[in-house]
């Protein structure tokens, strides 16, 4: 699923998240409540947006970790979140979150962090190295290939924040209001 050397450790998995939300962090810590919602990407998205798209993603993740349904915490039915168009799940979500107001979203956005680093926390290393998707969400609907679930992890954190925080730079750079 993704292509990514795995960490060796969960220490590893930690230091690789910490050190991708810092710079994310860096990014975002100058920004005026205008440059979060005043600028947009070619889709429209705002830097609040993007900020809420990945704490939307993150609750998943926190979800997927104990076990619970995804789609629940996300906010979106079953059938939406198994469709593989990403874009069009990820459009539905935006739909969904685009009028929360910014310290709503930047509350999200920290409080989503928060819950992914206590339940990593709670996690063993084995757990995280070994088992796959499978064993956190057994009833799931796509064929398991035996990826760890750290590769998940990845995805949804620091993977994802690099991935937006490109997009939130060039927001920055060339957006319109």
């Amino acid at each position: 699923m993704f292509e990514t050397t795995y960490p060796a450790s969960k220490a590893d998995l930690l230091a690789r998240i910490a050190e991708s939300r810092a710079v994310l962090e860096r990014v975002l810590a100058p920004l005026t409540p205008v440059q979060m919602t005043g600028l947009h990407d070619p889709a429209g998205w705002s830097v609040r947006d993007h900020l809420m798209h990945l704490a939307v993603w993150e609750r998943s993740l926190v979800a997927l970790l104990n076990r619970q349904p995804r789609h629940e915490v996300m906010g979106i039915d079953e059938e939406t979140y198994y469709d593989e168009d990403i874009d069009r799940r990820n459009a539905v979500l935006y739909a969904l979150y685009k009028d929360v107001p910014l310290t709503e979203a930047l509350e999200a956005f920290r409080a989503s962090h928060q819950a992914v680093l206590e339940t990593l926390g709670q996690l063993s290393e084995a757990a995280l190295l070994t088992l796959t998707y499978s064993a956190y969400q057994p009833a799931m609907r796509w064929e398991d290939d035996g990826t760890p679930i750290v590769a998940w992890v990845l995805g949804n954190t620091c993977e994802h924040y690099d991935e937006h925080r490109v997009v939130i730079e060039q927001i920055l750079a060339t957006g319109t209001g």
